[in-house]
Parts: C-alpha cells; sequence; structure tokens
C-alpha cells in the first residue's frame, strides 16, 4: 500500500462503446483504484495570447489490472479532476519477477484566454 488517495483509471476510450442506438457514447467507465499515492511534481505557466498552465502529477499504485491494461490515451481521475497519462505505464517488479509497484507520469492542463 503505497497510501489512501481515491483514483480511478479509465477502462474504455470515450467514443468506443456504443449505446443502444449504436452510436459512440461519450460516457468513460471507470475502475477504482485503491492504495494509491497521487502528487503533484511540478507546475509550468506560459504567458502568450492565452495563459496556459500545465501541472504534472505522479501516481504509484500496486499493480491493478485495469492500471496495468491502461494505454496513453487513457485517463486518470483524482478527487473529480481528470489527468491525461503522460508517456506510458511503468510497472516495477521485484528479485522474482512479479509487479510490485505501477507508476504513472500524468499531466493537466488549464487555458485560460482574455
Amino acid at each position: 500500500m503505497f497510501g489512501s488517495d481515491p483514483v480511478d483509471v479509465s477502462v474504455d476510450e470515450p467514443g468506443t462503446v456504443l449505446d443502444d442506438w449504436n452510436i459512440p457514447d461519450d460516457d468513460v467507465n471507470w475502475a477504482p483504484l485503491s492504495g494509491c499515492r497521487f502528487r503533484p511534481l511540478s507546475v509550468r505557466e506560459a504567458i502568450a495570447l492565452s495563459e496556459k498552465v500545465g501541472e504534472t502529477w505522479k501516481l504509484t499504485s500496486p499493480p491493478h489490472a485495469a492500471l496495468l491494461a491502461a494505454t496513453s490515451s487513457s485517463l486518470i481521475r483524482h478527487r473529480g479532476r481528470i489527468y491525461e497519462i503522460d508517456g506510458g505505464i511503468m510497472p516495477f517488479t521485484d528479485s522474482s519477477g512479479s509487479n510490485y509497484k505501477v507508476t504513472v507520469m500524468c499531466k493537466r492542463q488549464q487555458v485560460e484566454t482574455s
């Protein structure tokens, strides 16, 4: 157990699930992850015609199947905020070859125009 932060991972991509009329559904199905630690690493700000703030966060989790199956286009939800996976899923193994933790770098950007 690495922490107790409430974290969910998307288990399907928006638009890949079809509704009753065979139309892509934009709702995302979430799988809860337990024993996670989710923390900020850095904040960047760029000022031009629009103000852009980018945050980098790091997720450390036990090796949940839903997280190991996530792709770079999957989403992470923490306390109602949505983060994009930045890069890939990095599983760590012990000396016996078993996964004991997974690390994921995430990003969140906010853009404000004047």
